[in-house]
């Protein structure tokens, strides 16, 4: 394998992909709370 700035490939890969799996675990993450919160606020306004 040819190695990119002296760092073998599998390790940027390893990284890139460790990257897209949090990125996207926070984005689920933030997703569900706001998705939670506008729950909530519909169950407020219903009952208000």
């Amino acid at each position: 394998m040819v190695s990119l700035l002296g760092v073998p490939p599998q390790v940027l890969f390893g990284q890139l992909l460790l990257g897209l799996i949090n990125g996207s675990f926070y984005a689920l993450l933030s997703l569900g709370l706001a998705v939670i919160f506008g729950m909530l606020n519909v169950i407020n306004f219903a009952h208000g």
